[in-house]
């Protein structure tokens, strides 16, 4: 069967070859084409040429032997030399005789090898049925241990039972639905509002009875899961449209269901909105305070600490020194300055000494734990420069707001409404609240007016103070780059210690007069050698 099927091949390949167009011959060709017409009609007599006939095969005598023209007639059709036809692929009866003997052979070699036995193959690329080369790494594979199990592979891909019955119950699971009900709401609020509602710990009808006591200490109650509900509750219009199934309720969808309670509730937002910030004005009230406290506390620190005073006070000396060349306040010198100008103090450098090195040298060698105790005496100064005084303020009003809703929702309460003693007693605790929360924010920032005006240099500044938390965060930042030259110092004593050796030598001296390494700091940059200081 095999040497059969290469016969058959060989013929194909040998039938589709198409030989060199032979000379022409002498006989006599089809007539040429007209012009500009397309293609010679036929002559006369002969019959019209149908779809896909093939071309009149060549007269006897064309090629002759060595391959010069042989004698004999050409192709009837026309008077006149024409080109020999061209040879064409066989075709017809013995095509479909190599085909069908083709696929025998094939059908033969398949049920001598075997059916799929999984249903489906493997699509090779490129594959090749040829002995392999031994130069390849197919031709040097050698038989080895037995690795393949077929019957391993049989219970891992031929389990159709399983996979039968694993999509069947997948489809079952996806084509099995619970019945709608009767659908009220629009296709988009339903899903919000099922989304929010499977978030309660608690059922819709326990919450509305919560609700309606006005019971606000149930554990369970979360207070982002009151604020969702909010925004998603139905709307007025479509609390309507519910309410006319309230007599089949048990017929509606069941989203439609669980917000039923919601629409018999009399004022159901407002007693939502209620309960979150009864849940919610503790935590409120504590954040709040507790700003207001920082604000005031870092007010008193700025204006009571004692190192900041001493470091100011060598810091308008430097100025002075820096600027004039004078150690004493003298007529015509800086007597102060706005507290903005200490962050200039970096950015006065001789290569990479600044005149903030210098302080923290000046007062290292007065106390090796001063920074220490400028950052304790200052200790809110950071927190506050990170406050927004407005943002403050229109958060207290807001607590004020909710405590006002609060107490018109108790005024319409009657008597011997349920839950009306919880509310009077929740309002009374507001208004503790709310007071306390405006007597500290007024007292926080008259501190922080006061502590601003203690810094100002004139009437005129004290009269235009900038907001509270930019006044915090001039000192803020100057501390910050004073530590930063702190720590350089600490990090590598030895670079330091020719300045340090300087600032030591003589401390009497120091209070009086600046330290000879810092006059290098008033030269305009040009090269100078210092003795005292080693450079």
């Amino acid at each position: 069967q095999a040497e059969a099927a290469a016969k058959i091949s060989e013929d194909l390949g040998a039938g589709s070859q198409t030989p060199a167009d032979p000379p022409r011959g002498k006989g006599k060709g089809p007539p040429p084409k007209l012009p500009g017409k397309g293609v010679a009609p036929p002559a006369k007599g002969a019959p019209p040429p149908g779809k896909g006939a093939l071309p009149p095969p060549p007269g006897k005598g064309d090629v002759g032997k060595g391959g010069k023209p042989g004698k004999g007639p050409g192709a009837p059709g026309g008077k006149g030399p024409g080109k020999a036809p061209v040879l064409l692929p066989k075709s017809g009866a013995k095509a479909k005789t190599a085909a069908k003997a083709t696929c025998a052979v094939k059908s033969n070699l398949a049920k001598k090898l075997g059916e799929t036995p999984f249903g489906r193959k493997i699509h090779w690329v490129q594959p090749t049925y040829d002995e392999p080369n031994g130069d390849s790494i197919f031709g040097a594979i050698a038989p080895g241990p037995e690795l393949f199990d077929e019957k391993l592979l049989r219970a891992m891909f031929s389990n159709n039972e399983q996979e039968t019955r694993t999509v069947d119950g997948a489809r079952k699971k996806a084509t099995q639905r619970k019945p709608t009900g009767i659908i009220v709401l629009d296709a988009t609020r339903a899903q919000n509002m099922a989304i929010v509602l499977s978030k309660l710990k608690v059922s819709s009808e326990e919450l509305c009875s919560f609700l309606h006591e006005l019971n606000f200490l149930d554990p369970r109650l979360n207070i982002d899961d009151l604020e969702l509900l909010i925004t998603v509750l139905p709307s007025t219009e479509e609390s309507k449209k519910l309410l006319e199934y309230t007599n089949v309720k048990d017929q509606l969808r069941d989203v439609e269901q669980k917000v039923m309670p919601f629409c018999t509730l009399p004022r159901s937002i407002s007693r939502l909105k209620l309960m979150r910030f009864a849940l919610s004005h503790v935590s409120t009230f504590t954040n709040l305070i507790e700003r207001s406290r920082i604000l005031r506390q870092a007010a008193e620190q700025a204006r009571g600490s004692q190192e900041l005073r001493d470091l100011l006070s060598v810091v308008l000396r430097v100025g002075n020194f820096i600027n004039h060349g004078v150690e004493e306040a003298l007529e015509g010198t800086v007597k102060g300055f706005a507290i903005e100008s200490l962050m200039s103090l970096a950015s006065f450098k001789t290569g990479a000494v600044s005149t903030l090195h210098f302080l923290c040298l000046t007062m290292r060698a007065q106390d090796i734990t001063f920074l220490n105790k400028l950052l304790l005496s200052l200790q809110h100064v950071h927190d506050a420069s990170r406050e927004k005084a407005a943002l403050l303020s229109s958060a207290v009003e807001a607590f004020q707001k909710d405590v006002d809703f609060t107490r018109r929702e108790n005024d319409q309460l009657e008597e011997r409404t349920v839950g009306k003693d919880r509310m009077m007693a929740l309002v009374a605790e507001l208004d503790r609240e709310s007071n306390e929360l405006k007597q500290g924010l007024k007292e926080a920032f008259q501190r922080c007016e006061e502590a601003q005006k203690y810094f100002s240099i004139s009437e005129k500044a004290a009269r235009n103070l900038p907001p509270v938390e930019t006044f915090f965060s001039h000192i803020a930042n100057f501390l910050d780059a004073l530590r930063a030259s702190w720590n350089e110092i600490e990090r590598n004593p030895k670079r330091w210690q020719q300045f340090a050796t300087a600032a030591g030598s003589n401390q009497k001296v120091q209070r009086e007069s600046m330290p000879a390494c810092m006059r290098l700091a008033s030269m305009s940059g040009d090269e100078a050698d210092c003795s005292t200081c080693g450079d």
